[in-house]
């Protein structure tokens, strides 16, 4: 009798092993994923966060999406104040005017926007001169002088740049010579120039008051529109530039004044959608897929690393950045690429040894 049960014994032993080996080779389940650079998590958009922009205060941030809407958010609760519809198209970039009272917002739908913020109220639409066809004059990026009197808007196949008159809606002036879209518009501090970044894989600085470009800054790659200079932005001194590349991966550093490259930073893997210079001018922050990367403007060091990737999910690009007026928080915008429903903007705690200086 005992001599039947040993091997009877010896295959339920190895059944049993067999099925423990199996289990022991499942996905084990995963914990929550914890990011303790994350501070918030905007939920409310529909679709991608195209855009994203800090008042002047801090206290608020707004975004222009592609559910053809854009949201006043409050930055200490990651409550949706208020949301502005009245275009008929992707919202492609959104900008608080100096003193934070109104915004500027530009649209797939030709037209960019002025707005009150505190009612809600479309004050003024500024319309483009009329396209071929609805690509031609999209409003891809709007831009506040200094001063707020004045603002630029820069679109899609027209190529043109155009000057308004806030207060009027009155066109002041048309800069030409780009060949491709125009993407981003920067003015420089003191509002004298303007920086605008293209399709035609060029950034280019502008006089506001003649319309001459005074230099054209080249070294991004080969001329192809999906190539393109994503986003350009200047330092607080307006000494230097940086420039965003697209899928040539890069960052480049540019010096005004000569239009030397300073320096080139191999930032993402992918792509590079967006870029901001920190309110000292010692670091700047760069988006591409599921990465937000902080880094050290004078070295070309990445000083760390954003998970911007969801639990469970991918795709998740960062279509914008900005720093807060005080530099210790940053916004990103996202577009959920895998269409898992991940569209959001996301608030930031960066690390205390780049804060600026306390004012003395």
């Amino acid at each position: 009798m005992k001599s039947r049960l040993i091997p009877v014994l010896f295959v339920a032993l190895a059944i049993g092993a067999l099925l423990v080996g199996c289990r022991a080779k499942e996905e084990p389940p995963r914990a929550p994923e914890v990011n303790p650079d994350l501070l918030h998590t905007f939920i409310g958009h529909s679709d991608g966060v195209v855009e994203v922009a800090f008042s002047p205060d801090g206290q608020t941030v707004l975004s222009g999406s592609a559910d053809d809407t854009m949201k006043l958010w409050d930055v200490s609760t990651g409550k949706c104040l208020r949301t502005f519809t009245g275009h008929d198209g992707t919202v492609f970039s959104v900008t608080f005017s100096p003193d934070g009272r109104t915004a500027l917002s530009g649209s797939r739908d030709q037209t960019m926007k002025l707005w009150d913020l505190s009612t809600g109220e479309c004050l003024r639409t500024f319309t483009r001169p009329p396209g071929h066809y609805v690509r031609d004059t999209s409003v891809l990026a709007v831009a506040f002088s200094p001063d707020g009197q004045t603002a630029l808007s820069g679109g899609g196949y027209d190529k043109a740049l155009i000057l308004w008159d806030i207060e009027t809606g009155t066109r002041l002036r048309t800069f030409t010579g780009h060949e491709g879209p125009i993407y981003s518009i920067a003015f420089s501090p003191d509002g004298r120039t303007a920086l605008t970044g293209s399709g035609d894989v060029t950034m280019k600085l502008w006089d506001i008051s003649t319309g001459e470009c005074l230099r054209t800054f080249t070294g991004h790659g080969e001329h192809r529109e999906s190539r393109g200079v994503n986003e350009v932005a200047f330092s607080p001194d307006g000494r230097t530039a940086i420039s965003a590349g697209n899928i040539d991966t890069t960052l480049k550093l540019w010096d005004i004044a000569t239009g030397e490259c300073l320096r080139t930073i191999p930032a993402h893997k992918w792509s590079v959608r967006c870029v901001a210079f920190s309110p000292d001018g010692r670091t700047a922050l760069s988006g591409g897929e599921d990465t937000l990367k902080l880094w050290d403007v004078a070295t070309g060091e990445c000083l760390r690393t954003f998970n911007a990737r969801a639990f469970h999910s991918s795709g998740k690009n960062v279509d914008s950045v900005a720093f807060s007026p005080d530099g210790k928080t940053a916004i990103s915008g996202h577009e959920d690429s895998s269409n898992d429903g991940d569209n959001t903007l996301r608030l930031w705690q960066l690390p205390e040894d780049v804060w600026p200086e306390e004012a003395e």
